[in-house]
């Protein structure tokens, strides 16, 4: 057997009499051949599952925080910052029955909350009073507690 140079290539297929490449071999006709496998592996987004934390307590760092009311007055005051950006909520529901003032107000991002008890003879001695922060979320409320000496 000789070599003669040349590659043996099969005939490519005659052009249809209106001048175009016949169906089969178009590129349109193998794009529609996988179009119906191409939802197969579609696979859709998970979307992300968004979870609410519930808020850093800043200050009182120590619980119980321990004081001692001086004069007769004391001022309670937590400081806290919801790592979400969402709004928070204090309540004391040991105070239910003492005259006290409160304020609130912000820092930045961080939310501060002041308790000032102007007669605290009315507490016991040491006196457990505990404010609750939440963020509308009642499963991310924290809670801080105070013993305060009169």
């Amino acid at each position: 057997m000789s070599w003669s140079g040349r590659v043996h290539r099969p005939p490519l297929p005659a052009p249809a009499p209106h001048g175009r490449v016949p169906h089969a071999t178009s590129p349109i006709w193998h794009a529609l051949c996988f179009l119906p496998l191409a939802a197969c592996f579609y696979v859709k987004p998970i979307p992300p599952i968004l979870v609410n934390e519930p808020p850093e307590i800043l200050f009182p760092t120590t619980v119980p925080f321990r004081l001692a009311a001086s004069g007769g007055t004391v001022v309670l005051s937590v400081i806290a910052s919801d790592p979400d950006g969402d709004a928070l909520f204090f309540e004391w529901p040991d105070l239910d029955n003492l005259p006290y003032t409160l304020d609130r107000y912000a820092v930045g991002s961080d939310q501060v909350c002041r308790v000032r008890i102007e007669d605290t003879s009315r507490l016991p001695s040491p006196a457990l009073i505990r404010a609750f922060v939440f963020d509308g979320t009642p499963e991310n409320t924290v809670e801080v507690e105070f013993e305060v000496t009169p």
